[in-house]
């Protein structure tokens, strides 16, 4: 169930940008086309979200065109962006999730005395609230929630994508366990 995912950057007179995907026999394309100023705005949109979408794009994929040497350059500028942290999060913001977290706990044992069937909805939205938390906290990015279980146990995932450990490996296995396992202890 993988794509082949291919990006295109024109220069600043095309465009903006635009995506899409074909599917060609068993293959399913997946597109993505910026001028190259766009291109630079996504990155900036994606590490106001936390992300490095377009970096790691950059940084992981293959050029297979590249006239003016641009796409080597900013292949290289994404793979140095790649290790610098994320930015740091106000410590307003980290005391208003911290809050979060200590409700969400509550709540789950509630639901959990309560033998409710939300509560492995509630438990899981709160595993991924604790691991946003913690990871702007130690200013790192994770991935989105389906990729999650890989970024965590699989170092072939984080390889291949150039994701950095987590940088608390005595976390990362709890958090792997509560996966598996879901409880509120």
């Amino acid at each position: 169930r993988s794509d082949i995912d291919v990006c295109i950057v024109f220069n600043d007179n095309s465009k903006n940008w635009g995506r899409g995907n074909v599917q060609k026999g068993m293959f399913l394309f997946e597109y993505a086309f910026y001028t190259l100023t766009g291109l630079k705005n996504m990155q900036a949109q994606d590490l106001i979200r936390r992300k490095r979408l377009r970096t790691r794009m950059l940084a992981v994929g293959k050029v297979l065109f590249d006239k003016h040497g641009v796409l080597s350059r900013l292949k290289a500028e994404a793979i140095e962006k790649l290790r610098e942290p994320m930015p740091p999060v106000s410590e307003f913001d980290l005391e208003v999730r911290k809050y979060n977290l200590w409700d969400q706990l509550d709540n789950l044992k509630s639901l959990e005395s309560k033998e409710s069937s939300g509560y492995l909805y509630a438990y899981f939205a709160a595993l991924q609230d604790i691991i946003e938390t913690y990871a702007l906290y130690l200013r790192v990015e994770i991935p989105r929630p389906g990729r999650m279980q890989r970024f965590i146990d699989d170092p072939d995932f984080r390889q291949k994508y150039a994701i950095q450990d987590f940088p608390d490996p005595i976390f990362a296995e709890q958090f792997s366990r509560a996966m598996a396992e879901p409880s509120t202890t």
